[in-house]
């Protein structure tokens, strides 16, 4: 089964730190990396991304930094994953390969289907887990790290 990219994962994180703070003051960059275990080489490009997506935006300055857009309970994990990997919606079974058409082969015409379902089926369940719903669980976890730590 598929797993996210690193990078992926990291833009996950660092939303979750945002939304932990949301409603707060922006958030530096660097304290989201340290925060959240990020790469420091990672954390612009991952930010940028998600201030192109609209899902985050940055102020200047000391006091500056990086905030959410919208509520936690307003952001899908979807809207997360297309802003690092970018929006694909289909899978196309007769692209093109050094700008000469590719004829598909009956193979491709056989599982392009399948994919096609797997891809939608994994938006559709991107789609229905919020950024409020992993910080919920994400609370779960790290208090029973807690009280593991305790015993």
């Amino acid at each position: 089964m598929k797993k996210f990219s690193h990078k992926v994962t990291y833009a996950i994180m660092a939303t979750l730190e945002l939304g932990i703070r949301y409603g707060t003051s922006p958030i530096h960059a660097k304290a989201i990396a340290h925060n959240q275990s990020i790469p420091a080489r990672f954390i612009e490009h991952i930010l940028s991304a998600l201030k192109q997506a609209g899902l985050v935006t940055s102020h200047r300055g000391a006091q500056g930094g990086y905030i959410l857009r919208k509520e936690p309970a307003e952001t899908s994990l979807a809207e997360i994953v297309q802003a690092i990997n970018g929006a694909t919606t289909t899978y196309n079974d007769n692209g093109s390969i050094n700008g000469h058409q590719e004829i598909p082969t009956a193979h491709d015409a056989l599982l392009s289907g399948i994919w096609q379902q797997l891809h939608d089926a994994e938006l559709a369940i991107l789609r229905s887990i919020s950024l409020q719903t992993l910080m919920e669980q994400y609370q779960e976890l790290e208090d029973k790290r807690v009280l593991m730590y305790h015993i």
